[in-house]
């Protein structure tokens, strides 16, 4: 490659340049290593900034005309790589393009790479301070924050305003909220057990001819597997009052003092029946009350009427410290008063004084833990 060198502009002074070796060699696109050290030589020529010199067969690209001067060179060997120094002629050369057209990935500052030509071996996270990483051009492989050295990574997720959504790091998957959805423990969970219909919960009248009143309440099973690490549980319930009518009068009930009870299911369980025998309602009821589950004086609902009748809930406290993982439980609900005296109304058919207290009842446990 031979140049005639000949300024059309007036001579600048001696090592000075408008731009340096890295800024012109990114100037242009790296497809071609000739191509690009033909339009950085005509460039610097051009621009009368620097100086051509031919000497032992190797071609430089100095700051000054006087090569033993010359403090930033660019050179072309005889093994055909571009070689920059910015100590002198004789000083330590750095490769910019190899003879195999290998590029040093040092002297690109800025402008764009075709990611389609480029070979990514590994990418050393400290090095990305910031800007943009498009995603869309991560098609495979294994992302690793963290790790060495002990250190802690971290992924962030944002919404279109900037805000936080959710953060990944040592403490697992957690949202802004500070609500822990993948854990040490686990995955967040959520077992539910309930009564899911009405039932009636108050005092039984249908067996007036026993002379025994008895409870009317609602039982519920649960079982928590043995994997599951309880965090909360809370017990919602839910009440709506009857409108008892017979004969010719009617008599608005609703429940007083529900309590919440508790017991291991027994293993040796049966059911004993007696044919052709009188029927007894069941009344298996249990002693081992949760005190202040629904409030230091249970839930009483309030007085009904025809124009007072809405549905109310209520939300107990936190029960996990009663309950068992690999352990059937059955939860009941029932009044906490003591069973009024039997008093039939003037037709010795019903009970009013057990009717005004016998209201609607769904209650659901939520159990919240995590699960492995």
């Amino acid at each position: 490659m031979e140049f005639d060198i000949k300024p059309n502009r007036p001579t600048r002074q001696d090592c000075m340049m408008p731009q340096t070796f890295e800024q012109l060699i990114k100037k242009y696109k790296l497809d071609s290593m000739w191509d690009n050290i033909q339009k950085i030589v005509e460039e610097v020529i051009e621009q009368n900034s620097g100086y051509v010199v031919k000497k032992d067969g190797i071609m430089y690209i100095a700051d000054c005309n006087i090569l033993d001067n010359a403090e930033k060179v660019l050179r072309l060997g005889k093994n055909g790589a571009l070689e920059y120094s910015d100590n002198g002629i004789n000083g330590d050369y750095q490769t910019i393009i190899s003879i195999n057209g290998v590029i040093n990935a040092n002297f690109i500052k800025t402008g764009e790479i075709d990611a389609n030509k480029v070979n990514v071996k590994n990418i050393n996270a400290d090095n990305i301070i910031t800007g943009n990483l498009n995603a869309d051009i991560i098609k495979g492989g294994i992302l690793t924050l963290g790790g060495n050295n002990n250190v802690n990574g971290e992924l962030r997720l944002l919404d279109n305003a900037g805000d936080g959504i959710a953060t990944i790091n040592k403490e697992g998957f957690v949202l802004e909220n500070g609500t822990q959805l993948i854990g040490g423990n686990g995955v967040l969970s959520n077992l539910q057990f309930g009564q899911y219909e009405w039932k009636h919960v108050g005092y039984s009248t249908n067996y007036l001819e026993t002379n025994i009143g008895e409870y009317l309440y609602i039982n519920i099973p649960i079982y928590i597997p043995e994997n599951f690490n309880i965090e909360s549980a809370k017990i919602t319930l839910y009440h709506s009052p009857v409108k008892w009518s017979y004969i010719n009068k009617s008599v608005w009930g609703y429940c007083r003092n529900l309590k919440l009870y508790i017991k291991e299911e027994d293993d040796n369980y049966y059911e004993n029946v007696q044919l052709n025998s009188e029927v007894f309602p069941e009344n298996n009821l249990f002693t081992d009350e949760i005190i202040n589950a629904f409030g230091v004086d249970g839930f009483t609902a309030s007085n009904a009427d025809d124009n007072n009748h809405i549905v109310q809930s209520k939300v107990s406290i936190d029960i996990k410290s009663f309950l068992k993982t690999n352990t059937s439980l059955i939860l009941q609900i029932k009044s906490g008063n003591v069973i009024p005296d039997l008093n039939p109304d003037i037709y010795d058919v019903f009970q009013e004084n057990y009717l005004n207290q016998t209201g609607n009842v769904k209650a659901i446990i939520d159990i919240v833990g995590k699960i492995k």
